[in-house]
C-alpha cells in the first residue's frame, strides 16, 4: 500500500484496492469533485494574494 496525495487538499492517504483515486476521501465526498475543487481553487488563489 503506498501512500496518495490529494491533488487538491495535499491530504495524504492510503489506496484501497486497485483504483488509484485522484482525490483524498474528504474531496471526494457526496459534494462532488467540482465543489470541492471549486472551493480549493478559491482558497488557495487566497492565500496565493
Amino acid at each position: 500500500m503506498k501512500k496518495l496525495r490529494c491533488r487538491w487538499c495535499g491530504y495524504e492517504f492510503r489506496q484501497k484496492g486497485n483504483i488509484v483515486p485522484n482525490l483524498c476521501p474528504y474531496c471526494n465526498e457526496s459534494n462532488g469533485i467540482e465543489e470541492s475543487f471549486n472551493s480549493k481553487k478559491i482558497l488557495k488563489e487566497i492565500d496565493e494574494v
